[in-house]
């Protein structure tokens, strides 16, 4: 019964003895790959290249790189929208000179509407309505990019503007309209940006002007006239009103020398800025109001109702300035 169980005992020494040498065998294994890693990561920065550490001299001349890079992209972009905004690289070309004749025995009507530049209009010495003007358009732009329409509907003609411009362009677009017209043509104007010149007209005539002053010489406004301009002065001179007409500004001086024909009512109205009016010493009016948060009124002519009529009655309003009513040639 012994031999069975020492033959049995020996095995079991025996296998636990292998698997003995075979555990020690795996951990020598492992312990030999776990040196060979330690000394591979020990060897790794030495053989590795160092990163590269700016020196704190080197540091500031990049930082200082960066704001002169940063200045100038600041001067140029500064001196382009300058240039846009001044039109200094602006080209010019001639708009082709158009004439067109009005039936005879109506008066003529003429529409014009400009996104940018200028309208000159004087009495012309025939029966037809003339154009001619100039183009603008920026230095790298085309003549393309100011596009003129006209148009007649019957005594009615229509003239329109519009404009294409940006930064790029180097330059403003625009139009500098010339017209001459007989004296009886009824004038409907509109500008963007620009100014209004007008002389030797008699009919009616409403102007609105967004950015820009308007003007208006030796003429006669007819009732239902109206004069504006949001930003800049309204200067009538030399003329003669009848009926229902208005001068005013949103932001400018409104200024008027001349005649009022009797039974009418002129409104002469500032936002912000001056109003005055200058009549004739023999006039004939009554002043229906004077208001205006400033301490300034000044009336030469000492009350508000003068002459012995009939009667004209005017209405002076300033938001934010004076009002001066003057006698003319005092």
């Amino acid at each position: 019964m012994m031999k069975p169980f020492g033959a049995v005992f020996a095995i079991m020494i025996w296998h636990l003895q292998k698997c003995s040498s075979h555990d020690e065998r795996q951990m020598r294994l492992v312990s030999k790959q776990q040196e060979s890693e330690q000394a591979q990561a020990q060897s790794e920065p030495e053989s590795a290249e160092a990163p590269t550490v700016l020196a704190p001299g080197r540091k500031r001349r990049r930082a200082w790189l960066v704001v002169v890079v940063l200045v100038c992209c600041v001067l140029l972009g500064g001196m382009l929208i300058g240039i846009g905004a001044t039109g200094s690289f602006t080209r010019t070309a001639s708009l082709e000179e158009r004439s067109y004749a009005a039936q005879p025995g109506q008066p003529a009507s003429l529409d014009i509407r400009l996104d940018a530049g200028s309208i000159h209009i004087q009495r012309s010495n025939d029966a037809s309505i003339h154009l001619s003007g100039t183009r603008h358009y920026g230095f790298l732009g085309r003549v393309e990019d100011v596009q003129v329409q006209v148009s007649q509907v019957g005594n009615m003609l229509y003239v329109k503007q519009t404009a294409q411009e940006g930064l790029l362009h180097l330059g403003w677009t625009g139009l500098d309209l010339n017209v001459s017209a007989p004296s009886t043509t009824n004038l409907r104007l509109s500008v963007g940006s620009g100014i209004v010149a007008i002389s030797g007209m008699s009919s009616q005539v409403n102007v609105f002007a967004s950015v820009g002053a308007v003007t208006l010489d030796d003429s006669n406004l007819e009732n239902g006239s109206s004069i504006y301009s949001n930003t800049g002065t309204v200067l009538v001179r030399d003329v003669t009103l009848h009926g229902h007409v208005s001068l005013s500004s949103s932001v400018g001086t409104v200024a008027f020398s001349g005649k009022l024909d009797a039974n009418g009512l002129y409104a002469f109205h500032s936002n912000n800025g001056a109003v005055s009016v200058a009549l004739p010493s023999d006039a004939s009016f009554i002043v229906d109001k004077l208001s205006t948060t400033s301490t300034i009124i000044s009336n030469e002519f000492r009350t508000t109702h003068v002459g012995h009529g009939p009667y004209a009655h005017i209405v002076l309003m300033s938001q934010n300035g004076p009002l001066l009513l003057r006698k003319m040639g005092v």
